[in-house]
């Protein structure tokens, strides 16, 4: 019984000393995003290329300001990506790829929290794909994607931030050639509840 009082004691003695040197804060954001996929490799003898698609996202949101201009978060959820495309010959292709995604930034505050910088690695997993309305698993073969992301946010009013973001394929989403990476470039709102610096 000892253990597990002297354990809570220690936990509470934790949260209070980080919150003692920053704030908490927690949400969920929402975003459209211009979707393609970069390719790399051999093509084939009629194809053109993708074009870009619209996707959206849900996220969480969480995070963690010092009493500085840097901060840490964390923005897991679920997003579409893909590309649309059509062959020398008239046929039309299209991508779906769907992701449970993890996006962890490091944070730059400027002009009292009214406009901030994000930073950092995206690790996604692949959960379902279509090509051209088929089941496209096959193709899409590699599940895990790491990605960079970096982005800008502008704090409409205390719980309300708006922002843009671009995000950069670093490893493929297949195994053959051409050799595939997501990109995106995204619109987004933000709503954040939590403690705030005076």
């Amino acid at each position: 019984m000892k253990k597990y009082l002297y354990t809570l004691l220690f936990c509470l003695f934790l949260t209070g000393n980080v919150h003692s040197h920053g704030s908490f804060r927690y949400g969920a954001l929402a975003g459209l995003s211009s979707t393609g996929i970069r390719l790399s490799g051999k093509q084939g003898e009629y194809f053109n290329g993708y074009d870009r698609a619209i996707g959206f996202n849900v996220n969480a949101y969480l995070a963690f300001k010092t009493k500085g201009l840097i901060g840490v978060s964390i923005e897991p959820g679920f997003m579409m990506k893909g590309a649309t495309g059509k062959s020398s010959i008239g046929n039309g292709y299209r991508s779906k790829l769907n992701y449970i995604q993890m996006p962890v930034f490091i944070d730059f505050y400027l002009f009292k929290e009214k406009l901030f910088f994000q930073l950092g690695p995206e690790v996604a997993l692949l959960t379902n794909a279509k090509l051209n309305e088929s089941n496209g698993n096959g193709y899409y073969d590699k599940k895990f994607e790491l990605s960079a992301m970096a982005g800008v946010n502008f704090n409409i009013i205390r719980m309300l931030d708006v922002g843009i973001r671009y995000n950069y394929g670093i490893t493929t989403t297949t195994d053959g050639e051409p050799k595939e990476f997501n990109n995106y470039i995204q619109l987004l709102l933000r709503l954040k509840f939590g403690n705030k610096e005076k």
